[in-house]
């Protein structure tokens, strides 16, 4: 497995607390998107959006899942959105490199269909990705 580091002293400069931060963080959307999808098919009647959900002061189960989709959402969302602004032209690859351990620009070089741009263009958009992701997170 390749060893992702951190260190770059270039436009899109993150300390090394910060970079792990935005990629394990990146790493998740998986397991968020394995979660709504569960939650979806264990009930059909939960609206997601966040203006919809009502909360009381002893919120029930179903609450608590609505409102646990809804952050869900919001996550998956930030992590799509972020990687359409860093690198719109890359969105596919770019997607999956920075949502599943251990892929490298050559796998993404080896695919059916291989990434269309150079090594060093790729890893400055993926820099600029977890660089606007931090920018992004609390």
């Amino acid at each position: 497995m390749p060893k992702v580091r951190a260190g770059w002293n270039g436009q899109y400069t993150l300390t090394t607390h910060e970079f792990y931060t935005v990629y394990h963080y990146a790493l998740q959307y998986n397991d968020w998107v394995r979660e709504c999808e569960d939650a979806a098919n264990r009930s059909k009647g939960i609206d997601n959006s966040k203006e919809k959900v009502q909360t009381s002061p002893n919120p029930d189960g179903v609450e608590n899942a609505a409102i646990r989709l809804s952050e869900l959402h919001d996550k998956i969302r930030t992590i799509e959105d972020t990687v359409k602004a860093a690198a719109p032209e890359l969105y596919p690859w770019l997607m999956l490199a920075v949502t599943t351990e251990g892929v490298t620009y050559k796998y993404l070089a080896g695919m059916e269909k291989p990434i269309p741009c150079g090594k060093d263009y790729y890893y400055l958009r993926r820099r600029r990705f977890y660089y606007m992701l931090s920018h992004k997170l609390p």
